[in-house]
């Protein structure tokens, strides 16, 4: 450290005639150091003396003796040229200054950089990761590298289905919901277990299949994860029965159910009249009435014959029938 005491001469007439660095000037430092600059000045009664550009940051000037102190905080390898004035009533003077700011580093070691004394390097931790990884350069004499520290891990897996909450229905395929993924997601799993029939894909996260079996509605935590995380989402899931509607005497029933009813005249009539309940997409509808109904062959008989005499009036003869009867008629 070049400490000088500042000599003032002459009397207040007298203008400054002078100003003397210490330092010749030229100063370097070595940051961190703490160092300590003082000028000979020769004048009397002195305004406050300036320093123009502003001294780097770490650095501080002292308008009162022109003392130059600190510790900087930042290199400044090609140097800055600074410009002192000292005045008084009779007149000023100028000098400058310049100031270089080098620092010891820890040399560059794959993959670290070079780096100054008292510094960190970091490294970035990779796609999909957060935390971090540096090594400091340890201020020693001489600097040396530290052991690396590695915070990396990677970020927890955000999952989005295109809705939470579905209704499917028994024994018709869904339409396969595969999730939005942000971030590293190799593991899915799911609870409780999905419905009879439906799965989810333990790549990613998609759910599919046919439910086979009538559900309430009840809520799935899917879970994406990797070695280090994880993240959730919960999906509701109900399977109904997807039915055609009653229509007349077709009374509802559940899709790809055949329903069967009577002959408008069953005494007399034989055959059935048929309807499936179909799926139409996501819609049961339904489809064209079979009607294999038909009036059963009519029976007739009498329980015994006729005996006449000319000319007398033969008893009524009625006979007994089965069956639907239209007409009669009789040959010969």
């Amino acid at each position: 450290m070049d400490c000088r005491r500042r000599r003032l001469r002459g009397h207040p007439g007298i203008p400054v005639r002078s100003l003397r660095s210490g330092f010749h000037g030229k100063m370097s430092f070595y940051s961190p150091a703490h160092t300590f600059r003082m000028p000979e000045i020769f004048g009397a009664e002195l305004d406050p003396i300036t320093i123009t550009p502003t001294l780097p940051s770490g650095l501080y000037f002292d308008s009162a003796t022109g003392t130059i102190n600190g510790a900087p905080s930042i290199k400044d390898v090609l140097g800055t040229v600074y410009t002192i004035t000292v005045s008084n009533r009779a007149g000023n003077f100028s000098t400058t200054l310049n100031i270089t700011i080098i620092a010891l580093t820890c040399p560059a070691q794959a993959p670290w950089e070079e780096t100054d004394a008292g510094d960190r390097a970091y490294q970035n931790c990779g796609a999909q990761m957060e935390g971090s990884h540096y090594r400091d350069c340890v201020a020693a004499s001489p600097p040396y590298w530290g052991n690396p520290v590695n915070n990396c891990m990677y970020s927890a897996p955000i999952i989005t289905y295109s809705s939470s909450s579905i209704t499917l229905y028994r024994n018709v395929p869904m339409t396969t919901m595969t999730p939005t993924v942000t971030n590293y997601a190799p593991n899915w799993s799911v609870y409780p277990t999905l419905p009879a029939g439906l799965t989810l894909s333990p790549t990613n996260g998609a759910i599919s299949g046919t439910p086979t079996a009538e559900s309430q509605p009840t809520s799935y935590t899917i879970t994406a994860s990797n070695q280090d995380t994880s993240g959730t989402a919960v999906i509701a899931i109900t399977v109904s029965l997807l039915k055609c509607p009653t229509d007349g005497v077709w009374i509802e029933v559940e899709h790809g159910t055949t329903s069967e009813v009577s002959c408008p005249d069953p005494t007399n009539m034989e055959g059935h009249r048929q309807r499936t309940c179909i799926l139409n997409g996501n819609t049961a509808t339904w489809g064209a009435e079979s009607d294999t109904c038909v009036y059963r062959q009519p029976i007739i008989s009498y329980r015994s014959g006729i005996v006449g005499y000319k000319g007398e009036q033969i008893a009524a003869l009625e006979p007994t029938h089965q069956y639907r009867i239209t007409s009669y008629s009789i040959q010969p």
